[in-house]
């Protein structure tokens, strides 16, 4: 699930644009200069006609250019439902122009973002044969509907049927669009209620007569499969009987089976995102960071956002999509596996990862140095190489080289032994399931600690994301397909709990697996103030705000610590640490809560009150928590954590704290 696309989402229920950059050329003045697109971000809406805010967009463009043909030329398209803004050809210059402009809150070029790519449910204990529990109190996620940015859908897919809903929510304010091999009135349906596509600037001298643009539709049907995937793990209807090649064999199914889908935008009530860009990883309130900003105006509306934390580990701080109002999703695996038996020549049988369709086979066993390429040597054979830091070839490397010497198969071995037999046998793929397939991180799934934010621990929460069945029953994997996995349980908590907000949603995740008691909540002016803490300038808090006059911070700033979030992290611990957190009774109306604390190694964790009492005129109440190391010099990350519980309801939130007696920048 790497393939390469271009995005770029802005906003809250934002839209996908699938823009590679066109470069135009401009003469004028003796020189020439290079047009591309930029995104110019005007905040709210000063109109609810549509109609009139496209025209207040081409205006500004006309007072830049000088004509309303060169205003019109330039627009690749209007944003008019949930913000105002607007895409458009522009010279550096002239953007850097239009950005002085009074109603402009901030202007972007155009950015590249990468996918990051039928027992899921069951496995987190969301089975419908259950009489009991969140997905049948949820209605299996009936009315609720998420939002899906990405490459598009293929909307024949079983996983997309209609068949048992009812009529689409009348709040629903969206649409779907006709396009190339796309037709509205025909593949769009009440369960996938919106579907829209912005191409206008991509590459429009590559059109071909089909309407396939460098491999993508002119319309909302996907080319590469990705959306399909997302959006199905997210509300896919059920499909029995699906498996891959045999494997995983079994009914399909989204977390929210019954919630409306729509691949853009519109009023949704979760938004799911499974895209991400390379290190190095930007704040969150860098201008180049259009997920964070989107994201924050979405929180600002109740809509709940989720991101994949990215397929870059398992390398420490790679964890994207950092920003705290963010739910950020790294990936484990299941409780199954599909490995292919390998039976060397002493009879001794490994098991590898990657399943395989092949019959059994026998063949000699060569094995390639990482310095080299597989030669014509390998042809009729089985090769064996290994991918290190070091290597000069990749695994697609190899891939490509197999398939050109007519190699009969390729190992790839991430650590090396000396021995190498000379003969061995593939068998057919088999299923593993239960205790022997151990829960743990993917491999690939990115890693913490947080490089931009330390006091926020990230990622949030984990969901499988390892050989996932989705639409298409081919197994995949990605922190993409762990995303949308969350997606769907926070559409069932939604359906539950429609007055929640997403920091609620959130907590209720972390804390408890959904059933909270209690939760920790935080809205945009919470998130204001730890943008404050963390030094960064008022103007861009005031333009992540979407406010037109300066956002002016407390004085003194409040403490990073201090952000209620789920989850407790010291990055520079010294000396002694005070912080509070706050806690909203969502369970009986009375009830008692007694602590609970198994504080990290070498680490003194001290609460006060140690017992929270709440009745019908007590549903907040607040805690401080005093930490104190023992060490005498710089520590690792120690782990812990601090749970309330009346009994019932388990309330548990992680402590992660490290000891710097050196201090790089202040708490």
């Amino acid at each position: 699930m790497n393939s390469q696309v271009s995005w770029w989402v802005f906003g809250v229920m934002s839209a996908v644009l699938i823009l590679n950059v066109e470069f135009s050329i401009v003469e004028g003045g003796g020189a020439s200069e290079e047009t591309k697109i930029h995104i110019v971000y005007l905040g709210e809406r000063e109109h609810n006609d549509p109609e009139l805010v496209t025209a207040s967009h081409l205006r500004m463009l006309e007072s830049l250019l000088g004509s309303k043909k060169d205003a019109s030329e330039s627009m690749v398209h209007s944003y008019r439902q949930g913000f105002s803004g607007f895409a458009a050809h522009l010279t550096d210059s002239q953007a850097k122009k239009i950005a002085e402009h009074p109603d402009v809150v901030q202007v972007s070029p155009n950015t590249f973002y990468e996918p990051q790519t039928t027992r899921v449910f069951d496995y987190l204990g969301l089975s419908p044969s259950s009489p009991k529990g969140l997905l049948h109190d949820a209605k299996m996620g009936e009315d609720v509907i998420i939002g899906i940015l990405d490459s598009g859908v293929w909307p024949e897919s079983p996983s997309f049927s209609d068949k048992g809903l009812g009529p689409i929510p009348k709040r629903w304010k969206g649409t779907c669009v006709d396009g190339v091999n796309f037709d509205s009135k025909k593949h769009c349906n009440n369960k996938l209620i919106g579907a829209r596509y912005y191409m206008d600037g991509l590459f429009k001298k590559n059109k071909t007569d089909s309407g396939i643009i460098d491999t993508e539709y002119m319309s909302a049907r996907e080319a590469l499969p990705h959306g399909s995937y997302v959006a199905s793990i997210a509300a896919g209807a059920f499909v029995p009987n699906v498996s891959d090649h045999g494997f995983g064999m079994g009914t399909a199914r989204g977390g929210a089976p019954k919630a409306r889908i729509a691949m853009y935008k519109g009023r949704v009530d979760v938004i799911s995102i499974s895209l991400g860009r390379s290190i190095p990883i930007l704040s969150e309130i860098d201008v180049n960071n259009v997920f964070s900003y989107g994201a924050f105006h979405a929180i600002s509306k109740g809509i709940t956002v989720l991101m994949p934390a990215g397929n870059s580990g398992p390398d420490a701080y790679s964890v994207q999509n950092i920003a705290p109002w963010i739910i950020t999703v790294a990936g484990t695996n299941l409780d199954r596996w599909f490995p292919t038996p390998l039976t060397l020549g002493n009879n001794v049988t490994l098991l590898a990862r990657t399943p395989s369709v092949k019959p059994e086979f026998q063949a000699e066993l060569i094995y390639v140095d990482s310095s080299k390429k597989i030669t014509s040597e390998a042809k009729g054979k089985m090769v064996l190489c290994f991918i290190t830091a070091e290597s000069e070839e990749t695994a697609d490397d190899y891939l490509n080289q197999q398939m050109e010497v007519e190699a009969k198969g390729l190992i790839i071995a991430g650590r090396r032994s000396d021995m190498v037999i000379p003969t061995i046998k593939m068998s057919p793929s088999i299923k593993l399931t239960g205790p022997i397939v151990a829960t743990k991180v993917a491999d690939f799934s990115s890693r913490g600690p947080n490089s931009v934010s330390p006091y926020v621990l990230k990622p949030d929460i984990a969901a499988p994301a390892v050989s996932i069945m989705a639409n298409g029953f081919a197994a995949e994997s990605g922190t993409s397909l762990a995303t949308p996995a969350v997606a769907g349980v926070v559409a069932l908590l939604k359906a539950v709990h429609p007055d929640w907000s997403p920091a609620m949603l959130k907590s209720a995740l972390i804390t408890s697996a959904a059933n909270p008691g209690l939760v920790y909540d935080a809205d945009a002016e919470d998130y204001r103030r730890f943008m404050c803490a963390s030094n960064y300038e008022e103007k861009y808090i005031t333009t992540i705000s979407e406010q037109k006059s300066l956002y002016k911070c407390p004085s003194p700033r409040p403490s990073m610590l201090d952000l209620n979030l789920p989850s407790i992290t010291i990055p520079f611990l010294k000396e002694d640490v005070t912080l509070t957190r706050t806690v909203t009774n969502v369970g009986p109306v009375n009830s008692v809560y007694k602590l609970i604390v198994q504080p990290p190694m070498g680490v003194k964790i001290s609460v006060t009150p140690n017992r929270l009492v709440f009745n019908s005129k007590v549903k907040k109440l607040s805690y401080q928590v005093t930490v104190s190391t023992t060490h005498k010099a710089n520590s690792i990350y120690f782990f812990g954590s601090l749970t309330w519980t009346d009994g019932t309801h388990n309330v548990v939130i992680p402590l992660s704290i490290r000891t710097q007696m050196l201090k790089y920048f202040d708490q």
